[in-house]
């Protein structure tokens, strides 16, 4: 028997807004239908304006299609469990596509309702449901799964807290000056998944054939089209600059294209940008930090390369040498 876990089908935590967050990983910790169903409705009722509510839940469904997607590729699913250590679910993957399945209906079938028809079950309060919604922050849940992780597996509290502080540090949720060894690295897995772990999990669909990426055409052609536009108005807006206001044109720029190329249909809520991914990311430059992977700076670097853009010395010093 083979184990997966959270990382393998689902996006990067800390990638995801609140309320895509709640979703996916919602799904996969409480896996009943009936608080799935909940959760939807209360994600629903926070968007008031109908055309943002709908492509809400547009973009819901893309996520929930590539969950889908990433466990429906494991081929002998006879020999596959899911399990999420910090909350003890132990599952197969067949589970949890019918979970994420019959999520995507129910987005379907929520799409067009008017905000007096998204009712809980039962007509339930947002009180009624606090139980189950919404679920802790994903560092909290596994700072606080420390104890019983420990009697589990027979080891000290302090040992457990720093398996969970370095697995946090890998997937890029806590910050540090310094990387965590490989052998650290692997200690959530050797420990909590018993070493029997099934790499390399990766859809067909999100595969390279040639070194060419697979695009829908009219992704592709949106992409293209909103790239040349936005960079169209910020040539012309660069134009205009006054000495010293370069850099903060830039950041501005990166914030909103990197937006505008992962959730196209929704719309930047710039009163609360602090919060924005992009934003952490530009304002401290964490692609480019001391707790950056260097694989990420050599993808970074090779990006350019590929694409004929010279790469920039702060970005080359940080490289894998």
């Amino acid at each position: 028997m083979k184990y997966i876990t959270d990382t393998d089908f689902l996006p990067e935590y800390r990638d995801l807004h609140f309320d895509s967050y709640q979703l996916l990983y919602g799904i996969a910790i409480n896996q009943q239908e009936e608080m799935i169903y909940d959760t939807i409705i209360t994600l629903c009722r926070k968007y008031r304006e109908p055309v943002l509510r709908k492509s809400k839940v547009d973009y819901w469904k893309t996520l929930v299609d590539k969950v889908i997607s990433r466990l429906d590729y494991i081929d002998d699913k006879a020999d596959v469990m899911v399990y999420l250590p910090y909350k003890q679910k132990l599952c197969t993957p067949e589970r949890l596509i019918q979970r994420y399945s019959y999520a995507r209906l129910v987005l379907e079938n929520v799409r067009g309702l008017e905000m007096n028809q998204l009712i809980r079950r039962g007509n339930k309060s947002a009180d009624d449901i606090r139980w189950f919604y919404p679920i802790k922050k994903l560092e909290d849940m596994m700072y606080e799964a420390v104890p019983m992780l420990a009697e589990l597996h027979h080891k000290t509290e302090k040992e457990v807290k720093k398996i969970v502080a370095n697995e946090l540090i890998r997937r890029g949720i806590e910050a540090t000056d310094a990387n965590p060894s490989e052998e650290n690295e692997n200690l959530y897995i050797k420990v909590f998944l018993n070493g029997k772990y099934l790499k390399e999990l990766v859809p067909a669909s999100e595969s390279k054939e040639d070194n060419e990426p697979i695009y829908d055409k009219h992704t592709k052609l949106e992409t293209v089209g909103f790239l040349y536009y936005a960079l169209q108005y910020y040539f012309g807006k660069v134009q205009e600059l006054k000495k010293g206001e370069m850099e903060k044109m830039l950041k501005h720029a990166v914030i909103r294209i990197a937006n505008g190329l992962e959730t196209p249909l929704v719309k930047l809520d710039t009163t609360n940008i602090s919060n924005n991914t992009a934003y952490k990311y530009v304002n401290k430059k964490q692609f480019n930090c001391n707790s950056t992977n260097f694989d990420t700076l050599d993808n970074i670097a090779h990006a350019l390369l590929n694409h004929g853009i010279k790469v920039p010395t702060e970005l080359s010093d940080k490289m894998k040498k």
